[in-house]
């Protein structure tokens, strides 16, 4: 069950991540909160996506700084999420 809900929520994330992006180039202002939903879900559900997160905050300090800001302004849920994928840790097993 708890694959199947895996399933799920990396395939919502998916399409939010793709809608956002549509959305990125007009000029309606919705494809940044997408892009940023996604990136929770599928760092929520996908141990595949919480290495690439750790991966780019190694190789990207601009990213890093930007993940950080959002560890801390996000909230404690958004927070804790985001707090996986810390460059200097190592992800527990799902």
């Amino acid at each position: 069950m708890l694959a199947v809900k895996a399933m799920v929520t990396t395939l919502v994330a998916i399409i939010l991540l793709l809608v956002g992006l549509a959305f990125s180039i007009t000029p309606i202002p919705l494809g940044l909160p997408l892009i940023l939903i996604s990136i929770f879900l599928l760092v929520a559900s996908n141990r595949y996506a919480v290495h690439l997160m750790i991966y780019g905050r190694r190789n990207i300090s601009l990213f890093d700084r930007w993940v950080s800001w959002l560890e801390i302004k996000g909230g404690q849920k958004f927070g804790r999420v985001l707090r996986k994928t810390r460059p200097g840790r190592m992800p527990r097993r799902m």
